[in-house]
């Protein structure tokens, strides 16, 4: 199998998990095609929601895309062969009916294939983490923070329990006025189907062996790793337990031959400014809407919001 750096979500435990925890089914889509005699191929994964349609499963960050084309195409003959094999992955989008938008991965090379069928286009980012990690690049309030908590004894490694994991999942759901919807048994479900070399949760706990702060790794040797979820309890957040624990995912991946580790997300400034500490790479990924009545409603609301605050400002 061709080397893809997501290539954790195009695993079997992957599909598994999301059929029993959501109810949605994978589904591989490949489009194939030939330009000057070279061969190229596009491969995705969609999924089916219960009513049928197209839908990203919760807490699934993209869809992934593996492109495939000779290495001695032209610039020119790689994006056209792009442009052939995503006309074909458009025209099935619109094909079928999908529900809210579909994310892909920050690899896409062209979207504009989906402007031309009139599909409604949005930009994300996200901030991804090369390893080893470049200790100069970090922030110094992030390096300061590591070395407090290491100096009040704290000390991070693989879960002892996933009860620990998810004791630091509910206090930020309790704080921040969100859900994960992540229960025990869904964590020991992901754990069986995905492996413990797929999935990876590490917890930070104090001297007395308490559980303060957990990341959940997915991860694929050779890949680009995902920050999946993630939780502190609210009376430790200032002893920099958090920064320690991504501190030490950063080192321990990449002694597991990890070409980086994506954040997940970088939408909202606050989340932003946190992730940028790392010294990471700001990259932009697409999500695509197929036009309907629920965008046409989106968009009619987000155009009210827009005036609201052009009129707050004038």
């Amino acid at each position: 199998m061709i080397p893809f750096p997501y290539s954790i979500l195009e695993s079997e435990g992957w599909f598994a998990f999301n059929r029993e925890k959501w109810g949605f089914q994978a589904e591989r889509l490949q489009i194939g095609g030939e330009l000057c005699n070279a061969r190229f191929g596009l491969e995705t994964i969609f999924y089916r929601n219960r009513r049928g349609r197209y839908q990203m499963p919760r807490l699934n960050p993209y869809l992934p895309l593996r492109f495939t084309s000779p290495c001695e195409s032209t610039t020119a003959d790689r994006e056209e062969q792009w442009r052939r094999a995503s006309a074909g992955l458009v025209e099935e989008c619109a094909r079928r009916q999908s529900d809210g938008m579909l994310s892909f991965a920050p690899d896409m090379l062209d979207a504009s294939p989906w402007l031309d069928r009139s599909f409604h286009l949005h930009v994300r980012y996200t901030h991804i983490v090369d390893l080893p990690l470049n200790t100069q690049l970090v922030e110094r309030t992030n390096r300061s923070q590591v070395n407090r908590a290491k100096e009040t004894s704290y000390h991070c490694g693989a879960a002892r329990h996933l009860e620990d994991v998810v004791g630091c999942l509910n206090d930020t759901e309790k704080r921040q006025g969100f859900q994960f919807l992540l229960t025990l048994d869904d964590l020991r479900l992901a754990a069986e189907l995905l492996g413990g070399e797929r999935f990876r949760p590490y917890v930070c706990y104090s001297e007395h062996g308490e559980p303060v702060s957990t990341v959940i790794i997915l991860h694929s040797p050779g890949g680009i790793a995902l920050g999946w979820v993630a939780g502190t309890r609210a009376e430790f957040l200032r002893d920099g337990v958090y920064s320690y624990l991504w501190w030490y995912i950063f080192e321990d991946l990449a002694t597991r031959n990890s070409l980086a580790v994506d954040l997940m997300g970088a939408n909202l400034p606050n989340v932003s400014a946190a992730k940028r500490n790392w010294g990471g790479r700001l990259l932009p990924y697409v999500a695509v809407e197929q036009p309907g009545l629920r965008s046409m409603v989106r968009h009619a609301r987000e155009a009210w919001q827009f005036m609201r605050i052009k009129r707050g400002h004038s």
